[in-house]
């Protein structure tokens, strides 16, 4: 599902979370600079909890929705839902949910009062992530090498975060 763009080209989420270098001696300001552009849900009824948004605009910032969606074959034409915001909606759920942990056939439930729009970038129903759908997603990841994905995802996290060579535990 293609990205909603607002009047002024950007998606909610670039909107948000502006894609700049971060700097992680400094924690506490970039929290507090997060904490400030998050808005209010529009509906009461959904509520989207703050450590789900500050994961969310980590994983942003380092690209792992575009990172998933190179890696993993698929085409967007029989796709409702790119791997990539499948990827997230499965990192996410400890973030989203109350219970230590979630069923595939149950994710659906846990995100119905979740604003998907500010999670995914559109609004996604909850009830498109189903087993099935997650479970492809899962055999296709299998698939494409994980140990590629970890390597690349890690690089784009030091050069990302400007973290020094020397914190590298070997």
């Amino acid at each position: 599902m293609p990205k909603q763009r607002e009047k002024n080209g950007l998606t909610k989420m670039d909107r948000l979370y502006p894609k700049t270098k971060m700097s992680v001696t400094n924690p506490i300001k970039e929290l507090s600079n997060l904490v400030d552009r998050i808005p209010e849900s529009p509906s009461p009824t959904q509520i989207t909890p703050f450590i789900a948004l500050v994961v969310r605009s980590i994983l942003d910032k380092i690209g792992f929705v575009d990172l998933v969606n190179e890696t993993v074959s698929w085409d967007p034409n029989q796709c409702s839902i790119s791997p990539g915001n499948r990827a997230l909606a499965l990192v996410l759920l400890p973030f989203l949910s109350t219970k230590q942990r979630v069923a595939l056939v149950h994710v659906s439930q846990q995100l119905e009062d979740i604003d998907t729009e500010l999670i995914f970038g559109s609004a996604i129903p909850a009830t498109s992530f189903t087993d099935d759908c997650l479970g492809r997603f899962l055999d296709k990841f299998a698939e494409a090498c994980p140990s590629n994905f970890f390597q690349q995802l890690s690089l784009r996290a030091y050069a990302t975060y400007d973290i020094p060579q020397s914190l590298i535990l070997h």
